[in-house]
């Protein structure tokens, strides 16, 4: 008895490319589900998009930043010009005051010197009317003080402007002196030379600003 050959068996089960093949079948129309991203993708996707927004914002921002900063420099810079030059413009309208007055100073103590010297033989006329007139000076001088602060000057100008108000304070007691020839010569002399040297500190102090 002689060996039966065998035919070999197949497999009937269709491959991968036939079923990729195959028509589908008929009424199944589901769509073939969308490949699932993970979630640590999708979070970094986000975060990349968020970043780049960042980026994108301070780009814009800090060229805007920097145009504010640098405007509001220059604007602070040019009021502190504009304070200085009217202080300047102030002081400088102080001067022709302050001459006025150190000239009436300097013509009441020449009158007020001869008065004593010659026992009211001299100027008796005369020194009342210069004494008014040095008044209206003192008058002017105040008042132009009281037109602007005299803090905004500075230190050096406030305190030199403080010592000239208390210089002219005893300006009334000491013309009282003269005319009950109460004083001395060189007494009346040193109160006006004082006084004068005072006021005349103050056009020093403001020229060196």
């Amino acid at each position: 008895m002689q060996p039966t050959d065998h035919a070999p068996i197949e497999d009937s089960r269709p491959t991968e490319a036939e079923r990729q093949t195959q028509p589908a079948t008929p009424g199944d129309d589901r769509p073939s589900p969308a490949p699932k991203k993970s979630g640590r993708s999708s979070r970094l996707a986000f975060l990349k998009n968020v970043r780049i927004g960042i980026r994108i914002a301070l780009a814009l921002a800090l060229p805007l930043i920097g145009l504010l900063a640098y405007a509001g420099l220059t604007l602070y810079e040019k009021k502190g010009i504009s304070d200085r030059m009217t202080a300047l413009d102030t002081l400088a309208a102080l001067g022709p005051t302050l001459g006025d007055l150190t000239h009436d100073l300097q013509k009441e103590r020449s009158m007020s010197a001869g008065f004593l010297s010659s026992e009211g033989a001299k100027f008796p006329q005369e020194l009342p009317r210069q004494r008014q007139a040095t008044d209206a000076r003192i008058r002017a001088f105040e008042d132009h003080l009281a037109a602007f602060d005299t803090t905004a000057q500075g230190a050096a100008v406030e305190a030199r402007l403080a010592e000239a108000k208390a210089a002219l304070a005893p300006l009334a007691a000491q013309r009282q002196s003269i005319d009950r020839f109460q004083t001395t010569y060189a007494r009346m002399t040193d109160f006006y030379a004082q006084t004068i040297a005072t006021l005349l500190a103050i056009l020093r102090t403001t020229a060196r600003r």
